[in-house]
This record gives structure tokens, C-alpha cells and sequence, in this order.
């Protein structure tokens, strides 16, 4: 019996598959136990690289389909025969092709994962600003200078001076624990038995605040519909003068339920060194609010969780006796034209306001914020694309000694195509084609699977922050692909065509 020696292909994948293992099973664990951050990304890094690979593998299942699908969509203005030549000649030269698309594949999914997540981790930075202020344009005031004159005079000025721009505007005070020169602190919500305690965050705001606030960030646990008002308003009830609004971990932590009247906790503080308490329900839960930290998770008690109450229940607990004595935090303002020039004209005019009042005032705008961002993004937009033309470039040595072999080897097919009457210039096209569709077989494979996972790993992200994000489709770099596939194919064609052109037609069917 004779033994053939093992397939190069197996020797690769078993030794992949040991390699794997090992990272898997022996130097993960080690990486975190040595709290080795170095060595940690290492291995995430191949393991994402090893992902891209197997599913570029997997994608070759498909890859005539793929051609198939692009000769038709982009050949479309071409005759019926042209089309069947280009794919008898990507059936022929498939084994040759397979090693060119899966260059082209490996290249380009690394690089369009890197354009995904660098795009969604600039938005989501974006989106982070954005969730921690209630609006597009918010007036700040430090706990050491929230006076109520100023406030007034803010006021006044929203009124008289902005009033064709402005639509509504809201007030949130300060924490209860920076109120009255912090003479309250460790705020903390309790259970009866003060078996569990959660630092809280207390504030109050007014009953607009949801009309006025970004709802894009609003997203609500558990709510009580029965009175036909909004949750801000509901504060202003009767029954809300015995309630807070609560991130949704409330129920989870202690057992709290909004729709039972009974179903009641303790706010434990301590002010002028006496613990005080206060019995509160919860008048609703969120899963999160916009300008504030509301949610179902407090990450082992690592993140302090704003509760929300009515400016008169506010007032009650902090013993203040008169609006005047109140600490405001934010004025939070709603426009009515969503256009930049209106917003940079209310912020130029807020910060001249601003400024006659208290240099310590700050105006926040987003527009402004994230004007950075912009201009990272852009810069690594042009980085990326300039990238992606390199690695198509290099890539191209490849294409170009598969497509010149392929033609060389079809001499005697082109003598048949020409004697039959198709023109040098026809069938030059013919093989351009063919190039074409081959870069961008491989560029597409691997443009998707790089979109897939980069977009998967920011959802996946996106549930622990909830913070909303959209996919943003890289066109630009797309249009650069196909525009670079065209002059690939192009370069990669040309000469061996003509070379061979130029030779009688008799001459080549003898070769």
C-alpha cells in the first residue's frame, strides 16, 4: 500500500488550528491573569485577523455568483455576447483568479473594518457629548456662582433679545449634595432594611423639560399613562409630590415597581452631620435620559445614578425656603430652526450675555464640541483613502501576473475570437472586463466582511453605553475602490492584449 505524503493544506490548517488553540486556551487566560494588556490585545488582534480570513475562505464558496452578479449589473450596456465571454473566461481562469481575489479580499477587509470603527467610534463619541447635556445649547453655571440674579438676567435676555430664535428653554438646579454650599451629603437610595445602598445623584427640573429636552437619548423602563401627561409633568401632581423618576436599576436593586402605589424606598442623606430620610416612590424608570446618568445597569455600584423630582419636592427636602436661595446648573434651550447660522448666531450672542454677567458662566454648544471631531474624521478619511490606493496598487502586481499569464495562455482562443470577427479593440475590452470584475470581486468580498464585523462590534458596545448610533456606509471609499478597480484592470490588460494583438492571427493559432 503507498502512503502519499500530507497535502500542504492540511499541514496549514492544522497548524492554524494548534496556533488557535493555543491563544484560545493557554494565553488568554495567562494574559488575564498577569493583568498583561499588551499581550491581551496581541491576541485579540489575530483572533480578529483570523476572523476576517475565515469568512474571506467561506466567501469563496460564492465568488462566482459574485461575478456573475457584477458582469450583469456593471456590463450592462454591453451585448449579450460580450457577457458570455467575460464569464466563460472567469470560469477558465478560476483556480489562477481565486489567489487575486483573496489578496484583494484580505487588504481591503482589514482596512474597511478599520474605516467602520474608527467612523463609529468618532460617532459615538459625538453621541457621548451629545447625551450628556439635555439640548443642542446649554448655559452652565459652576456650584460656586449659581445666583439667582444672573439666572434672571439669562432669562430676560432669552426672552427679549432671542425670542425670534428661541422656542422654549428649561432649568435644572444642582445636585441636592452641591446645594447650599454641600452641606448635604452621601445621598443614597435605600430599601427599608438597609440592605442595599446606591449612591444617588439628586436634582430637579422644571415641567417642560422633556419638551425642550434631545428625546433621541429619551427611552423609558417603566411609566405610569393613566394621567395623560408627560413624565416631567407627572412630578407636578399630587402624587408626584411623593415620587422621584429613577433609572430602571431601581427595580432590580430594590424591588421597587412603579404601577404599585405602595411600593415604596428611603433617600438617606445627611445634612449639618444628622442622617435624614425620606420616603419616596417611583413615579417612573428610564432606561436613559438625555443630559443625565439614568439606566438599568450601575456597573457594580461604580456609577452614581440621577434621580429626578419636581423643583417644590426639591426645595422641601433642601429646606429652602425661597426660589431665590435655589442653586441652578443648566438652561437648557430648544430652537426653532434647526440651521447652523441660527445656532452660531444664539451662541455668539449667549456668550457676549455670558460675559457681562460672570466670567465663570459657560455656554455649551454641540456644533462647536465636536467641530474637533470633524476635523479628525476628515483627516483619517483621506489617510484611509489614500491607504486603501496603495494596497490596491500593490495588490495589483498580483492581478497583473494572473491577467497576463490568462492571456497568454488564450492565444488560440483570441485567434478563433478574431477570425470570427471581433476586433482588436473588442477584445482588448473583453480582458479589461474581465480584470475588473476580478478587483472588484475581491475588493467588495472583502469591503463587506470588514463592514460586518466593524458594525457588529460597535452594536455589540452600543448595548452596554445605549447610547443610539447609526451605520454609516463608507461611500467615499467605495467610489475610490471602483475607481481604482478600473485603472487596475486597465494597467494589468493592456500591454499582454496588444502584444498579442499584434501578431497575425495565423501566427497565434499556432502558438
Amino acid at each position: 500500500m503507498i502512503r502519499r505524503p500530507p497535502r500542504s493544506t492540511h499541514c496549514i490548517s492544522s497548524a492554524a488550528s494548534d496556533v488557535y488553540k493555543r491563544q484560545i486556551y493557554y494565553f488568554l487566560p495567562l494574559s488575564l491573569l498577569a493583568m498583561n494588556l499588551q499581550l491581551m490585545l496581541w491576541i485579540m488582534l489575530s483572533i480578529l485577523l483570523a476572523i476576517i480570513a475565515g469568512l474571506i475562505m467561506i466567501s469563496l464558496n460564492i465568488t462566482h455568483l459574485m461575478e456573475k452578479l457584477f458582469v450583469y449589473v456593471f456590463l450592462f450596456y454591453e451585448t449579450a455576447a460580450m457577457k458570455f465571454l467575460v464569464l466563460k473566461n472567469m470560469i477558465a481562469h478560476k483556480l489562477r483568479n481565486r489567489r487575486t481575489v483573496i489578496i484583494y479580499a484580505l487588504s481591503l477587509g482589514f482596512l474597511l473594518f478599520a474605516v467602520v470603527g474608527y467612523t463609529m467610534e468618532l460617532r459615538n463619541t459625538q453621541m457621548t457629548i451629545l447625551s450628556q447635556h439635555a439640548s443642542y445649547i446649554e448655559i452652565r453655571w459652576p456650584y460656586t456662582n449659581s445666583k439667582y440674579t444672573s439666572a434672571l438676567m439669562l432669562e430676560s435676555h432669552l426672552l427679549n433679545e432671542l425670542k425670534e430664535e428661541v422656542e422654549d428653554f428649561t432649568w435644572m438646579t444642582m445636585y441636592l449634595s452641591r446645594h447650599d454650599h454641600k452641606r448635604f451629603k452621601d445621598v443614597t437610595a435605600t430599601d427599608y432594611g438597609r440592605q442595599v445602598s446606591m449612591s444617588m445623584a439628586v436634582l430637579a427640573f422644571s415641567p417642560n423639560f422633556f419638551d425642550v429636552a434631545n428625546n433621541n437619548f429619551f427611552e423609558s423602563y417603566s411609566v405610569n399613562k393613566t394621567s395623560g401627561l408627560d413624565l416631567a409633568e407627572q412630578l407636578y401632581t399630587p402624587r408626584g409630590s411623593q415620587g422621584v423618576g429613577v433609572g430602571a436599576f431601581i427595580e432590580r436593586e430594590l424591588g421597587v415597581n412603579v404601577k404599585d402605589p405602595k411600593s415604596t424606598f428611603l433617600f438617606s442623606y445627611e445634612k449639618d452631620h444628622t442622617n435624614l430620610l425620606f420616603d419616596s416612590r417611583a413615579l417612573f424608570m428610564l432606561k436613559s435620559c438625555p443630559g443625565m446618568t439614568m439606566g438599568s445597569l450601575t456597573y457594580m455600584g461604580l456609577l452614581t445614578q440621577e434621580a429626578v423630582m419636581s423643583i417644590p419636592l426639591y426645595m422641601k427636602i433642601s429646606n429652602t425656603t425661597s426660589m431665590t436661595m435655589l442653586s441652578w446648573n443648566t438652561l437648557s434651550i430648544k430652537l426653532k430652526s434647526n440651521d447652523m447660522a441660527v445656532y452660531d448666531k444664539v451662541y455668539d450672542s449667549l456668550v457676549n450675555a455670558t460675559r457681562r454677567i460672570s466670567e465663570s458662566v459657560n455656554v455649551w454648544s454641540y456644533s462647536k464640541s465636536v467641530d474637533q471631531i470633524d476635523n479628525v474624521k476628515n483627516l483619517l478619511d483621506i489617510i484611509f483613502i489614500v491607504i486603501i490606493i496603495l494596497f490596491m496598487f500593490l495588490s495589483f502586481f498580483s492581478l497583473s501576473s494572473s491577467m497576463t499569464a490568462n492571456i497568454l495562455e488564450q492565444a488560440k482562443e483570441i485567434a478563433i475570437v478574431r477570425s470570427v470577427g471581433l476586433s482588436r479593440c473588442r477584445t482588448v475590452f473583453m480582458h479589461v472586463y474581465e480584470a475588473f470584475v476580478l478587483v472588484l470581486t475581491g475588493s467588495i468580498t472583502g469591503a463587506i466582511i470588514g463592514m460586518l464585523i466593524g458594525y457588529t462590534l460597535c452594536m455589540q458596545r452600543m448595548l452596554y453605553t445605549s447610547i443610539p448610533m447609526h451605520f454609516q456606509f463608507p461611500f467615499l471609499h467605495m467610489i475610490v475602490m471602483i475607481v481604482t478597480s478600473i485603472v487596475c484592470a486597465i494597467l494589468s490588460t493592456v500591454s499582454p492584449s496588444l502584444y498579442l494583438l499584434r501578431r497575425p492571427i495565423a501566427e497565434l493559432a499556432r502558438t
